[in-house]
C-alpha cells in the first residue's frame, strides 16, 4: 500500500529522494488556477488526464523521482462554478474521447477553514453551491453515476502515473506562489540568524570536544547541543513563521520569540563552554614562531571550519579584537610549522556580537584546515604587488582594475562596472521604500574615504538620512553603509546599517478580533534596503536563469520564463523561489550576478527576492535582486481551463497576498554582503567556493580577545510600537508589538484623564486582556479611557512610554470582509445560474 504524504506545498530538489528513503511514495501538491498554488505557473500545462491522475515528478538536474497527485482548493470550485459542473465537464470529455482515464478530483484545503462547516450568506444567496460545507458537496454530486469516492491510497493502487513533468523552483503556498509570506517579514532575520548561530556552534562544539579530548568540563555539551536542536526544530515549524502577511498572529508571533530567546540562551551557554575550554587549549600551545624580523606576533587562535565550507580557494574569517588593539595591517598568518600566507583586511566588519571585528580574506589555493594560526602585523612589506596598484578610491570612483563603483554628485551610485561593462543601474546599493504610491530614498548622501590598513583593499562609507514619509510623520531614518574592493577579485563588499522610516500606525488589522488586532501603517509596499538593478538584459528565448543552493546543498537552476503561459507574466513583482542557504545566482544574457549573506551578521532561509521587468519596445528583460527586503505587486497569471473567477476571487480574499512591507515600519537592521560579477554562462568555481566560505565564516576562538558568550550590559529599552486597545465580550484587550527582541515585561497604564493613570497593568508577551478597570471598579459602558505602555528590561529599566491612545467601552465593529467587486458578484452568480440552467437542459 503506497503511503502519501499531504503536502505543505513546499519543496526543494533533494526533498524526494528523502521521502523515498522513508517510505513515502506520492505526496498532493496543488495545480491550482488560482494565485493560492505550488507548481502550476512552474512547469509546462499538463494535459486533462495529467492535471487529475497521478504524474511522475522527474528532476533532470538532480535525477529524482517522486509521484505527484495534483490537488485543488476551493478557488477552483469557484473556477469551475461548482463541484458538480467541474465533474460534468470532465464527464463530457471522457464521452467525447478527449480524455481517456478516469479523473480524480482532489480537494485539499486546511482543516480548520468555514468552507468545510459552510458559510451563512442572505436568503436570495442560499442556493449558491460550494458555501454549504462538505456535507453539501458530497451531496452536490453524489446523484451522478459515474461519481465514486475515494481515497488518495486506494486511487493510486490501479492508477499509475500518466506521464512525465518536472519544475526546478522551490515551492511554498504563499504569496507568489514561493516565499514571499514565510520570509519577506523583517521579524524573520533576526530569528533565522539565532537558528544559524545555534547550528554553527553545535558543529563547532563537536569539533572542540574532539581537539580537546573530551575534556570532564565539557562533558555536559552533548546535552545542551541536543536540547538546542529540539528548540531549532520547534522554531522551524513554519506556524511560526507563518504565511499570514503583513504579520502573522500575535500567538505565534510570542511563541517563535518565546523559544528563539531560549535558543540564543543555549548558544550563549555553548559558546562561552567553546571559548573557554579553547582558550586554555591555546595557553598550552608553543609560542609563535618569531624567526623572520618585522613580523609582529597580535594574537593566536582556533579555527573551526563550518560543515558548509569548502576551504578549496580562499577563506573569510572574522576575529574579534582584543579591546584597544590598534594594530594594522598588512596581515599575515602563520602555522605552527611556520608557513606563512597573506590575509587581506576586508574593511570595517560586523561581528555576530558587539565589538571590533577584523574581517580577513585568504587567498591562495591553500585551504586552512581546522587547528591553531598565529596573527602577525607585516612589518616588512615595502610597496604593494603589481596588480594591488590598479585599487584605487578618490574622489566619486572606487576601483580594484576589475569592479569599479562609480559615484554621482549626490554620492549615489551611478553604476557598477565588470572591466569596463556596466553590471549595475544608477541608484543600485541605495535604499528606499515604497509608500503611499511613492518612492521615498535619501536624496543626498555622504561620501567618505575609508582608511585602508594596507594596500590590498579599498573602501568608501556612504551615509543620508530618509525624509520623513508624510509631512508630521515620525522618525526619518538613516542608512549608514561601507562598501569595500578586493585587489584581484571580483568582489564588492557591502555591510549596511539601517534604520527605516517610522511612520504613524493608523490602520487596524482585524479590530473586531482582539486577539488578533494590530496596529500598522498599511501605506508601506516595498523595502529595499541595498536593491542591485542588474543591467545585463536578456531575451524570450534565453531568459534570465536563477542559481541557487538549499540547505541539503542541492545547486540547482530556473528560469524566468512563466511568460510563455500568459503575457500577463512578462513583468514579474516578486520571484521568491530559491532557498538561498548561502547566495543567489542571476544570469542574465552574456553576465551573471551572485549574492552572499554572512549568515553571522543576519540570515534568511530565502533572503533574496527578485523582481523581473519587461522592456516592450527591444521585447527584453531584467532583474533587480532585494536582498533582506520585500517587493510586492500583481501576482502571476497561471493557465486554466476555468472561468478567471476563481483566480480573482482568490485575489480579493487571500489574507496572504498583502504587503509585507508594513512590518519594515522604524524598524532597525545590520546585514553584510558579498556581491559578485562574472562574465560566461556558468559561476567560477572559485567564485562559488568564495561565496560559501563568506556566507559561513568559520568559529574562531582567540586567545588575547574578548571571549564570546558574554552580554554586554543590558540598555534602556526601546518602547513599544502600535500601542492598541479594544472592547469585546467584556473585557478591554490590549495589543501591542514587541519588536525583534522582545523584552522582559511591559506595563500598561490606564486613566479617565488624558495624562492621568490611575490603574498600572503588568504584562509579558504582546497582548493583555483586562476584565475590570481596578479591582473594585469594572469597565463602564460609554466611558472614555486613556492609556500608554513602556518596556521594562530584566534590570528593571523603563523604555520612553508610547504615545498615549484612547478607547470607548462599546461593542466591536462587525468584521470587515473582503471588498469584492460588484461586477465580480454578478458574474459569480450568473456563472451559477448559467450552469443550472445547462444541467437542467442536458
Amino acid at each position: 500500500s503506497p503511503i502519501v504524504r499531504p503536502q505543505e506545498m513546499m519543496t526543494t530538489p533533494g526533498d524526494f529522494s528523502i521521502y523515498r528513503r522513508l517510505g513515502i511514495q506520492a505526496v498532493a501538491l496543488y495545480y491550482s488556477a488560482t494565485p493560492f498554488d505550488a507548481f502550476r505557473v512552474f512547469s509546462r500545462e499538463l494535459t486533462q488526464a495529467e492535471a487529475y491522475n497521478p504524474i511522475l515528478y522527474r528532476h533532470p538536474q538532480t535525477g529524482e523521482e517522486m509521484v505527484v497527485i495534483p490537488s485543488y482548493h476551493i478557488g477552483d470550485l469557484v473556477e469551475h462554478v461548482s463541484l458538480r459542473n467541474w465533474a460534468e465537464e470532465l464527464h463530457r470529455l471522457q464521452e467525447k474521447g478527449e480524455l481517456q482515464h478516469d479523473a480524480l478530483i482532489f480537494i485539499n484545503y486546511d482543516a480548520d477553514s468555514e468552507f468545510w462547516s459552510g458559510v451563512d450568506l442572505p436568503w436570495l444567496l442560499k442556493w449558491l453551491p460550494n458555501t454549504h460545507g462538505i456535507d453539501a458537496l458530497v451531496r452536490d454530486v453524489a446523484d451522478l453515476p459515474y461519481v465514486r469516492f475515494t481515497t488518495l491510497k486506494a486511487y493510486l493502487r490501479d492508477h499509475p502515473p500518466v506521464g512525465t513533468f518536472h519544475f526546478s523552483q522551490d515551492t511554498a503556498d504563499g504569496s507568489f506562489n514561493g516565499f514571499n509570506s514565510w520570509a519577506e517579514k523583517s521579524r524573520v532575520g533576526p530569528q533565522w540568524t539565532q537558528i544559524e548561530r545555534s547550528r554553527r556552534l553545535q558543529a563547532a562544539a563537536g569539533k572542540a570536544m574532539a581537539l580537546l579530548g573530551h575534556p570532564p568540563e565539557l562533558a555536559d555539551i552533548p546535552a545542551l547541543t541536543a536540547t538546542a536542536e529540539l528548540l531549532r526544530l520547534r522554531a522551524l515549524s513554519t506556524t511560526n513563521f507563518g504565511m499570514a502577511t503583513p504579520f502573522v498572529a500575535p500567538q505565534r508571533e510570542r511563541a517563535v520569540d518565546e523559544l528563539i530567546a531560549r535558543l540564543a540562551g543555549y548558544s550563549d551557554e555553548i559558546e562561552t563552554r567553546i571559548d573557554s575550554g579553547l582558550r586554555d587549549y591555546l595557553r598550552r600551545q608553543p609560542g609563535p614562531l618569531m624567526a623572520n624580523n618585522g613580523l609582529q606576533w597580535l594574537d593566536t587562535f582556533v579555527l573551526l571550519r563550518p560543515a558548509e565550507s569548502t576551504g578549496g580557494y580562499g577563506r573569510f574569517l572574522k576575529l574579534r579584537l582584543a579591546d584597544g588593539a590598534t594594530a594594522k595591517g598588512p596581515y599575515l598568518l602563520g602555522a605552527p610549522d611556520g608557513k606563512l600566507v597573506p590575509a587581506i583586511d576586508c574593511g570595517p566588519a560586523f561581528g555576530p556580537e558587539d565589538g571590533q571585528w577584523l574581517e580577513l580574506y585568504v587567498p591562495g589555493n591553500t585551504p586552512l584546515a581546522d587547528g591553531v594560526y598565529y596573527l602577525y602585523r607585516d612589518g616588512r612589506a615595502a610597496g604593494a604587488p603589481a596588480q594591488e596598484t590598479a585599487l584605487r578610491s578618490h574622489g566619486r570612483i572606487l576601483s580594484n582594475g576589475i569592479i569599479d563603483l562609480r559615484f554621482d554628485a549626490a554620492g549615489r551610485v551611478e553604476g557598477i562596472y565588470l572591466n569596463g561593462v556596466r553590471q549595475a543601474e544608477p541608484d543600485s546599493l541605495m535604499p528606499y521604500v515604497q509608500y503611499g504610491g511613492r518612492k521615498v530614498q535619501i536624496p543626498e548622501l555622504r561620501l567618505e574615504q575609508v582608511p585602508a590598513s594596507d594596500s590590498r583593499s579599498a573602501g568608501v562609507r556612504l551615509s543620508g538620512n530618509f525624509p520623513g514619509l508624510m509631512e508630521g510623520e515620525k522618525s526619518a531614518g538613516r542608512a549608514v553603509y561601507t562598501v569595500s574592493l578586493l585587489a584581484g577579485r571580483p568582489y564588492l563588499l557591502l555591510r549596511g546599517e539601517i534604520s527605516y522610516p517610522a511612520s504613524h500606525r493608523n490602520d487596524m488589522l482585524k479590530a473586531a478580533e482582539p486577539g488578533l488586532s494590530r496596529r500598522v501603517d498599511l501605506r508601506w509596499r516595498e523595502a529595499a534596503p541595498a536593491e542591485i538593478q542588474f543591467a545585463p538584459q536578456s531575451t524570450r528565448e534565453n531568459p534570465p536563469r536563477i542559481l541557487k543552493r538549499n540547505y541539503l546543498g542541492v545547486e540547482t537552476q530556473y528560469s524566468l520564463d512563466y511568460f510563455r503561459h500568459s503575457p500577463e507574466n512578462l513583468n514579474l513583482d516578486d520571484v521568491n523561489n530559491h532557498i538561498t542557504q548561502s547566495y543567489v545566482g542571476v544570469l542574465s544574457g552574456e553576465y551573471g550576478m551572485a549574492i552572499a549573506t554572512d549568515t553571522t551578521v543576519q540570515a534568511n532561509f530565502a533572503f533574496a527576492p527578485l523582481k523581473m521587468t519587461h522592456d516592450p519596445r527591444r521585447d527584453t528583460f531584467q532583474v533587480r535582486v532585494n536582498p533582506f527586503g520585500t517587493y510586492y505587486g500583481q501576482q502571476y497569471r497561471p493557465p486554466t481551463r476555468g472561468n478567471g473567477q476563481g483566480y480573482e476571487m482568490t485575489l480579493y480574499t487571500g489574507e496572504q497576498l498583502a504587503s509585507a512591507a508594513p512590518t519594515y515600519n522604524g524598524v532597525n537592521r545590520k546585514f553584510s554582503l558579498l556581491i559578485s560579477f562574472f562574465k560566461g554562462e556558468h559561476m567560477p568555481a572559485r567564485l562559488k567556493a568564495d561565496l560559501l566560505d563568506y556566507a559561513h565564516p568559520p568559529v574562531v576562538v582567540s586567545l588575547n580577545a574578548k571571549a564570546g558568550g558574554q552580554a554586554p550590559p543590558l540598555a534602556a529599552p526601546e518602547k513599544p510600537t502600535g500601542f492598541a486597545a479594544a472592547y469585546y465580550d467584556g473585557s478591554v484587550h490590549f495589543f501591542w508589538d514587541t519588536g525583534s527582541e522582545p523584552m522582559g515585561h511591559y506595563r500598561i497604564y490606564c486613566g479617565t484623564y488624558p495624562g492621568q493613570y490611575e490603574q498600572v497593568y503588568p504584562a509579558t508577551g504582546n497582548s493583555l486582556q483586562a476584565s475590570r478597570f481596578t479591582r473594585r471598579r469594572p469597565f463602564v459602558r460609554g466611558q472614555r479611557y486613556y492609556a500608554r505602555i513602556e518596556a521594562v528590561s530584566a534590570n528593571g529599566k523603563g523604555s520612553d512610554p508610547s504615545e498615549e491612545i484612547s478607547f470607548n467601552i462599546r461593542p466591536a465593529a462587525e468584521v470587515q470582509h473582503p471588498r469584492i467587486p460588484l461586477d465580480l458578484k454578478i458574474r459569480v452568480v450568473w456563472a451559477n445560474v448559467r450552469a443550472l440552467i445547462d444541467d437542467f437542459l442536458l
